[in-house]
C-alpha cells in the first residue's frame, strides 16, 4: 500500500509540475517585433547557395513506385509524370524527382531550391514528387510532396526537416521524448 501511495504522489506531483510549466508557456507573450516572415524566404535565398547538378530523363513509362503511388493517391495519372535523375556536385548519388505536367512547379525551381539545402539534409530525402493543386507541400515516407505554387524556399526547407526529425539522430537516440 505504501509503494503504490508514493507512486500515485510522485506521479500526481509530475503532473502538477507539468501542469505549470505548460500553463506558463501558454503566459508567454508574443514575439515582439513580430517574425518577418516576408522577409524569411529572400533571407534563406541569399545564405543557401544552389550546388552545381545535372540532370537527366527517364524512359518514358518509368517511375519509381512512391511517386506512382503519391500521384494516383492524388487522383493524378502517372503517365502525366516525368521522371528525371538530378546530379548534384556535392554527392556521387543522384536524386529522382518526379513532375507532373501540370505541376506549376517548374523542374528547374525543384532542381534549384533543393540543391540549396545542404548535402546532408539532403541525404534523407528519397523522392521530390510536384503536383498540380492549391500551394501545400506535405512529406511522406521521407518523400517531399509539393502542390501548386510551393516554389518558396521555407516550404523546402521545412519539408526537408521532417527528413532530419525521422532519421538525423543516431539510432538509439530518441528526440523530442
Amino acid at each position: 500500500m505504501f509503494l503504490h501511495h508514493s507512486v500515485t504522489a510522485y506521479a500526481a506531483a509530475i503532473l502538477l509540475s507539468f501542469h505549470s510549466w505548460a500553463s506558463a508557456q501558454l503566459d508567454k507573450p508574443l514575439i515582439n517585433p513580430p517574425m518577418p516572415f516576408d522577409k524569411i524566404d529572400q533571407g534563406l535565398l541569399d545564405h543557401l547557395e544552389p550546388t552545381f547538378s545535372t540532370s537527366d530523363a527517364w524512359g518514358g513509362g518509368w517511375i519509381p513506385k512512391d511517386c506512382k503511388d503519391i500521384v494516383e493517391g492524388n487522383t493524378l495519372k502517372a503517365t502525366d509524370v516525368e521522371v528525371f535523375n538530378v546530379h548534384y556536385s556535392d554527392c556521387s548519388e543522384p536524386w529522382i524527382m518526379c513532375h507532373h505536367k501540370d505541376s506549376p512547379v517548374s523542374k528547374i525551381d525543384m532542381i534549384d531550391l533543393f540543391g540549396r539545402m545542404p548535402v546532408r539534409m539532403r541525404s534523407f530525402v528519397r523522392h521530390l514528387v510536384a503536383m498540380p493543386g492549391g500551394q501545400s507541400a506535405g512529406s511522406n515516407g521521407d518523400n517531399i510532396q509539393l502542390f501548386g505554387t510551393a516554389n518558396v524556399i521555407s516550404i523546402f526547407v521545412h519539408e526537408t526537416g521532417h527528413g532530419l526529425d525521422s532519421h538525423a539522430f543516431p539510432p538509439d537516440v530518441t528526440p523530442f521524448d
